[in-house]
């Protein structure tokens, strides 16, 4: 991890014009969502995200683009030994939720 956040501290505009560039519905970080914060200045969660402190592992914000992004904190598929499909329902879970979230506001 202090890998990972030395990249995103070191190529933050590279990280940033791409992401901009690309304009994702969603981004999954696969629980590296604070080299996120480092790539767009997210300082504080609960200033710059909607999130859900219930297990639901996702934040909902626009300031990365000028609409609503979803973005899934998720465990990296290679972090368990456990079936594709389990993993699979799993992000599922956590997109529908966020979703729902998105939709209740």
């Amino acid at each position: 991890m202090k890998e990972i956040l030395a990249y995103s501290k070191n190529d933050t505009e590279l990280l940033a014009e791409e992401i901009r560039l690309i304009e994702p519905d969603i981004i999954v970080c696969c629980y590296t969502f604070e080299a996120l914060q480092n790539v767009f200045n997210l300082n504080s969660i609960e200033n710059s995200c909607n999130y859900r402190d219930d297990d639901n592992w996702f934040y909902i914000t626009n300031e990365i683009s000028n609409k609503n992004q979803i973005i899934l904190n998720f465990y990296h598929p290679s972090y368990y030994s456990v079936k594709d499909l389990l993993l699979y329902y799993s992000v599922a879970g956590i997109y529908q939720q966020a979703l729902l979230s998105i939709e209740g506001k």
